[in-house]
Order: C-alpha cells, then sequence, then structure tokens
C-alpha cells in the first residue's frame, strides 16, 4: 500500500511523513482541486482542513472525487469543516454570545449578526453538515466511517473560533474480489412476455459460474410466466419464482434487486439471452481490477428469430479491445451524446451494495424517478462512484421485434427520455462531473496493462463510429484516425457541388468497386441513380450504404423514401422502426409510418 500522506491546509502540521499542501488564493481554488497532481490509488491518507467550505457545491463534489481516484483501497479522508447544524443550531437557540467575546468578537449582540458574520466574512461559500458531506462522499465512492468535534487548534477550528467544526471521516472501500472468492450472483428476470421467456431463462441456468441466485419476477397479467416457470423451479434449487401481487410495470426492476440474494447483481429481460460465459468474464474483472463499479460488454442484436442483425451505433464496442473506462468521461460522453453504448439492462454486472441505497429506487438520478431511460440512470449512478470495465465480445443478445415494449410505447417512451435526460444532464453539470469532459468521449485503458495514462476515444461525426484520439500536441490539438476512403470522397463530394457531376460519380463508383466502406459513397451514388430514373438500382445502393451505417439519419430518410416508393412495404417496415428506435423524434420517419399504416388499412 501506498505511504503517501496529505494535509491540505492553510498551515503544515506537525506531523513527520505528512507532505503538506499549501491553500493558493480562494479565486484559484477551483482550478486547483480540478485535477489533483498525484496518481491514481497513491495515498494512503488525506487530510483536509480550511477548504471545502471555500468552494462552491460542484467545485467541492469534483473535489472530493478527485480524491478518491487518488487514495489507495483503503485509504481515509479526514475533513475537518466548519458545521452547519452548529450555526442553525446557535442562530435558534441564540446561543454563543460569551464564546463570541471570549474569541474577541465582542461587538456582536444579537444572533442575526453572528449568523451573517459566519456566512458572509468566513468566505464559506458552501457549509456542510454530516447529511450533505455523506451524500457527496457516497456520490463519488467513498462510505462514511465516524463524525467527531474537530481537534482545538486545527486550522478550521482557529479560523472559526465561536463556531464548533466537525471532523467528517471516509474510507475508500476496497472493490476488488479475492482471487478465489465464490460470492454469489442474482440474475433477476423481471418477466412480462412469456415468448421467449423460457430461452432467456434457460440461458441463465447455462451459465458456467456456479453459485447462482435466479429469481423470476411475475409481471405478467395471465399464468403465461408462471406456467414456464413452474417447471425450472421443480428441477433447480437455483431458481426462486415470485408473483407479484399486483401489476408493478416499471417498480418490477425495483423489486427486482430488493429479493436479490446475491452480492452481484445481473438483470436479464425476457426477451434477452446471456452466452454461457458472461457472468463467469464479467466477474473475473472483480477480481484484476481496482475501483471499478460495472462491468458491462457488447451485445448482439437478434431478432424474434435468434438470427442476428447488423450493429447500430449504441451497439459498436467504443473500444478496440477490452479495457477500462473512466467514470465521468462514461457519464459524460452518453449524456452529452444521448447514446446508450453501455448497454441494456441484461449487458451489465454490478454489486447491489452500489446501488442499494438510492432513492426512490436505484434507476433514479438526483431523487428523481428515470422513465425511459432507467438502465442509463444506474450507469451514471455506477459511474460517478467508479470506472467501468467494457468487454468487446457479445455476452449477451439482445432482441428486437415487433412486440417489444421499447417499440410499441415509442410515443410514451420519447417524452420521457427526453424529460429523464435533462434531469440527468442537470446533475452531472450540478455536482461538477462535466468539469473538463468533451462530447462523446472517453478515457480508457486497455485491460491488465500497467499503462498509466488514460487514452482517449471519440463518436465520429454522424454517428458513424469511435475514433482513437491521439495524445495532445503542441496547442492542444487533437487528431482522431481517419477512414482511409474518406479524402477521396471528400474530394468527388466537392466535385458534385461545383456541378462536375460526371467526373463526380466516375471517382465514386471507382470507390466502391474498390470495396470501400464509407457509406457516404453509396448514398451519393444512390442520390443520382435516383435522379436519373433508376430506381431499382438506388433503392439497392441506399440498402448497401445503411446496411455499412444504420446510425446516419439522413440514409434512412433515403432508403426509406426509396423502399416506399417502390412498394417495399415488409422492408419498409423494419427500416423504419430501426430507425424511429435511434431517431424517434424523426418527424419525416413519422409521417412515412403513417403513410405506411395507411397502405395496410
Amino acid at each position: 500500500m501506498s505511504h503517501l500522506q496529505l494535509h491540505f491546509g492553510a498551515d503544515a502540521p506537525e506531523q513527520p511523513g505528512v507532505t503538506h499542501v499549501p491553500l493558493p488564493p480562494a479565486e484559484q481554488l477551483g482550478d486547483f482541486v480540478s485535477q489533483l497532481p498525484w496518481p491514481d490509488r497513491s495515498a494512503r491518507a488525506i487530510v483536509v482542513e480550511g477548504l471545502i467550505e471555500k468552494l462552491p457545491q460542484a467545485d467541492g463534489a469534483h473535489f472530493l472525487h478527485e480524491c478518491r481516484r487518488i487514495m489507495a483501497p483503503g485509504a481515509t479522508l479526514r475533513i475537518v469543516t466548519p458545521d452547519l447544524d452548529a450555526a442553525i443550531d446557535d442562530y435558534v437557540h441564540d446561543r454563543g454570545s460569551q464564546v463570541w467575546e471570549a474569541a474577541g468578537i465582542y461587538w456582536t449582540d444579537n444572533r442575526c449578526e453572528r449568523l451573517n458574520l459566519l456566512l458572509g466574512k468566513s468566505g464559506a461559500k458552501w457549509l456542510y453538515n454530516e447529511q450533505e458531506l455523506n451524500r457527496l462522499a457516497d456520490l463519488v465512492g467513498l462510505s462514511p466511517l465516524a463524525k467527531r468535534p474537530a481537534d482545538t487548534g486545527t486550522t478550521s477550528a482557529e479560523r472559526f473560533p465561536a463556531l464548533p467544526c466537525s471532523s467528517f471521516e471516509y474510507v475508500k472501500p476496497d472493490r476488488r474480489l479475492a482471487p478465489d472468492a465464490q460470492p454469489l450472483v442474482t440474475i433477476a428476470i423481471p418477466s412480462y412476455k412469456p415468448e421467449f421467456f423460457a430461452t432467456a431463462l434457460q440461458s441463465a441456468l447455462d451459465q458456467t459460474y456456479p453459485k447462482l441466485d435466479i429469481v423470476i419476477c411475475d409481471d405478467c397479467p395471465d399464468d403465461g410466466i408462471r406456467l414456464i416457470a413452474e417447471t425450472f423451479v421443480a428441477r433447480d434449487e437455483r431458481v426462486r419464482y415470485l408473483r407479484n401481487p399486483q401489476r408493478l410495470a416499471r417498480q418490477n426492476l425495483a423489486r427486482c434487486l430488493e429479493v436479490a440474494r446475491g452480492e452481484f447483481f445481473k438483470l436479464l429481460c425476457d426477451d434477452d439471452v446471456l452466452a454461457p460465459t458472461s457472468i463467469e468474464r464479467m466477474l473475473d474483472c472483480f477480481r484484476t481490477c481496482d475501483d471499478i463499479t460495472l462491468v458491462t460488454s457488447k451485445r448482439q442484436r437478434i431478432d424474434e428469430n435468434g438470427a442476428a442483425l447488423p450493429d447500430v451505433f449504441d451497439t459498436l464496442a467504443p473500444l478496440p479491445q477490452d479495457g477500462i473506462i473512466e467514470g465521468l468521461s462514461l457519464g459524460a460522453a452518453m449524456l452529452s451524446s444521448a447514446r446508450n453504448f453501455v448497454g441494456e439492462p441484461t449487458t451489465a454486472l454490478f454489486r447491489k451494495a452500489e446501488v442499494a441505497h438510492i432513492r426512490p429506487d436505484y434507476c433514479s438520478v438526483d431523487g428523481q424517478l428515470i422513465d425511459g431511460m432507467n438502465d442509463v440512470a444506474v450507469w451514471i449512478n455506477l459511474a460517478t462512484r467508479g470506472d467501468t470495465v467494457y468487454l468487446t465480445d457479445a455476452l449477451s443478445q439482445f432482441r428486437c421485434h415487433p412486440n417489444q415494449n421499447q417499440l410499441v410505447l415509442r410515443e410514451m417512451l420519447l417524452a420521457s427520455s427526453l424529460h429523464a435526460l435533462r434531469i440527468m444532464r442537470l446533475s452531472f453539470d450540478r455536482f461538477g462531473f462535466s468539469k473538463g469532459q468533451f462530447f462523446g468521449t472517453i478515457k480508457w485503458m486497455p485491460l491488465h496493462t500497467h499503462r498509466t495514462a488514460w487514452l482517449l476515444r471519440t463518436i465520429q461525426p454522424n454517428y458513424a463510429g469511435w475514433a482513437a484520439v491521439d495524445q495532445p500536441a503542441a496547442g492542444g490539438q487533437t487528431q482522431p484516425e481517419v477512414d482511409p476512403d474518406l479524402p477521396r470522397y471528400r474530394e468527388a463530394a466537392d466535385l458534385l457541388a461545383r456541378g462536375e457531376t460526371e467526373t463526380a460519380i466516375t471517382q465514386l463508383i471507382a470507390l466502391a468497386e474498390n470495396g470501400s466502406r464509407h457509406w457516404a459513397v453509396y448514398n451519393d451514388l444512390g442520390a443520382y441513380a435516383w435522379k436519373t430514373g433508376d430506381h431499382a438500382g438506388a433503392t439497392d445502393l441506399f440498402r448497401h450504404a445503411w446496411s455499412l451505417n444504420p446510425s446516419i439519419q439522413v440514409l434512412g430518410i433515403n432508403y426509406a423514401n426509396a423502399l416506399m416508393a417502390t412498394e417495399q412495404w415488409s422492408e419498409l417496415d423494419t427500416v423504419l422502426t430501426e430507425h424511429l428506435r435511434r431517431y424517434p423524434d424523426d418527424e419525416a420517419a413519422a409521417r412515412l409510418r403513417h403513410q405506411l399504416a395507411a397502405v395496410h388499412r
């Protein structure tokens, strides 16, 4: 364990082996605490005096997160600060005049003046009581140890002689599993539709990791789930069946966590499928990695028949290999891009204790229920507390089919998702967690390496995928990886813009014949073919472009319009369903959906 001990305060402590960190002027404190200059997990003890109360709430939360980052597992943090409860108690009960006079502040003759002296002349920007400081500490992944009166003579006690200061102590939990640990893992199935339920449940039973608690929370309106579940319960003692006394809908997710017996928790939606090694491989990450609160993986989209579907942006692996993603950058990238690349509930594994205390339930942020994006709410709650491991093998299958709730209730989900996104963004910003982050950019490092510097990955324009970002060069500029065909495509696009159509099309055809993987090549060729009357050829080109990158909004509309014009109704329905899942507020696609519905009346 590291031997580094840090003391933040105005005065150096009389204690050998402690590194004193003097505080800069007040106007520089925000920058001072935004990125502490010590490596991850390097300190075994930190004492903070006369600092946190001089920071706005957002900077205070960010500072606590930085402290957690540099603390080794099991390290302690002690914060000495004026106690807001004591200030309010002094005001309410009109106490303390003799104490103030003894401190030489004899001119105060009423409680209003005393409180104003504290709040104004103290220089404090945010005073804490135990409840508020514990809340922020929990938010960044620290656990409370004790609250004590501050020692007489500490910096804070000397600065606020008329107000008792308190010492709040926290510990950084050791989240790493022992190599031989075999913790109980709960796989909870919030069940509603029986159609694919048996397949989902069997995939839980087929796990190579044996120590499982498989619980079925039945929210089905009839006996469809019960009849299937009873056959599994009868032959495997790991399976429990719980019938909800009344329809719970969203609250069934909360019930799943409440009844879980395992230290670790994984949801399994009733139409999804787990790979046999899913639990084993994810649990191994908790044995080998420090500071992680979440393990997830790539997932494979499948249709109602179990056939693989092409990736959309959200299911593309953000990393080129297994790796660790820094927590705050993960949260900021999801919220800034409005994309859930972590995955649906089935994809992830985490400790129950990390989220069980969150109210109203673990799918809430800032005390507000999150609907439409409740899985993202869980990932955000875990991201502020620690890092995430992403495994690039598909360890789950996410089923997309016409009867899926997410598709049937799209109109309702759109409104609730937009509201949920606003709540989560405001919370992330309010606590300073967006500070220093960039749109759609994550910090990561390969798994099982000794690398100490984070690498960067960012979302490409038009959500075409992910690209590496070089480390900042002179002037702080960064250069992402580029598609090798992109320069030639841009040259052809410039020719089209200048009206040199024949030359441009010749260049685009050459790119296509050479097997270009750049979607825009085929989109532009499709637009040209449509304009010249070759509707069948145009549709084929749009189809190929969409297969390369179905996340491009304008491409989806071009493809759908071509299918509408050529009366390919079944394929159009599939494309619109997928497109509206990705862009639920696309008015052009919605109009095409209404036109398609009119055709089938």
